[in-house]
Parts: C-alpha cells; structure tokens; sequence
C-alpha cells in the first residue's frame, strides 16, 4: 500500500538505512515497479498540473523511469534532473536516457539528506524515498529548497503493513515482519505512508 501527498508552496536516501539491494539487480526491481505504477504515476502528474515547460527534479530517480517520464510531458522546453544515492543506477540511467533520445534530463549521483541542489524548480517528486531517511524532516528540508515558489512538491510513499497474500503464507508473513523489523533497526521508516503531512 502507499500514499501521496501533494504540496503547493508560496515561496535521496541514507545508503546505510536502504535495505533493499541497489546497483543493477536494484536497477531491475525499479524498472518493474515502474511499470505497474507507470498508469497511476502519469495520472497523478495530470491531476497536480505537470505541463510542457515546467523544470522538474525526481528525488530518488533509481534508474530513470520517471524522469524519462516527466521529460516527455515537459517537453524540449523543459528539463528534468534525477538525483539517487545509488552510482550504478545513475550511470544505467544515462545510458538508457541517451539511447531512447532523450535529451532534456539529466541525472546526478547526491543524497538529498546533505545534498544542495543549487537549483530550484517547478515540480519536484519523491517517490518511495522518504521510508529509507532516519531524519525524514531533514530531507524534506533539502526538498524544500528546490522547489521554487508557487512550486509543487509530491511525495509517495509506503506502508509496508499494506502488503498481503492470500491465502495466507506464513513465508510472506516473515518476510514483512523481516523487512519491518530491519527497517526500524536502522533507523527508517517502513510505515511512514500514512503519516505523510497534509498540505
């Protein structure tokens, strides 16, 4: 299960807490996920007024898929950056930009917890991000100084108590028992979803 939530303003993750393997098996595991969540994530994207033009930043980009996404729909006069902590997914994600033509993206390796953007955009969005962050507020407020004002910020995000099988397994039961517990071992957030603040 996750949640959204969408900021409208007037004015990436800590590498010891993500518990889930990166580089390019990483890389494999995104490119499904954003796949399934492709029809959701571009309605979502209509509805809070994505549009040609808009500069955008993707916090937590992985491999690419949205930024490719948001580059589309912003067309050759907009421009999109992706930001992740994770450098063999940011390389996959050049590579694969450049052979579908994609020029108006580009991607950076950067924490968004100690990272300064040095720019400010129009759109940002934070995807399955802030779950991993032992101080969420404090990416948040990196966030923040991205987005340029009258800006949008969209945060998704998980509630790992979300996930069920039926009939019920008792392996599947262990393993978001397992995922929940490491989470919060390391000082993440694997429940955050719900509690994402309102605008």
């Amino acid at each position: 299960m996750y949640f959204h939530t969408v900021w409208r303003t007037t004015m990436a993750a800590e590498s010891e807490t993500y518990i889930i393997r990166g580089g390019i098996e990483g890389r494999e595991r995104l490119r499904l996920l954003a796949r399934v969540l492709r029809p959701t994530t571009l309605d979502l994207f209509q509805r809070v007024g994505v549009r040609p033009g808009m500069s955008c930043l993707d916090v937590g980009c992985g491999g690419g898929d949205v930024c490719a996404d948001l580059a589309r729909l912003v067309g050759p006069t907009g421009r999109v950056v992706g930001v992740d902590i994770d450098g063999i997914k940011v390389d996959l994600a050049r590579r694969e930009a450049a052979a579908q033509g994609i020029s108006n993206v580009e991607f950076r390796v950067a924490d968004v917890t100690t990272a300064d953007i040095g720019e400010q955009f129009d759109f940002v969005f934070v995807r399955f991000v802030l779950t991993h962050l032992r101080a969420p507020a404090g990416g948040l407020a990196s966030i923040r100084h991205a987005i340029r004002p009258g800006g949008i910020v969209t945060v998704v995000d998980i509630d790992f108590r979300g996930h069920f099988c039926h009939p019920d397994n008792r392996a599947f039961s262990r393993y978001v028992e397992w995922y929940t517990e490491t989470g919060i071992r390391r000082g993440a957030d694997p429940n955050i979803g719900p509690r994402l603040p309102s605008p």
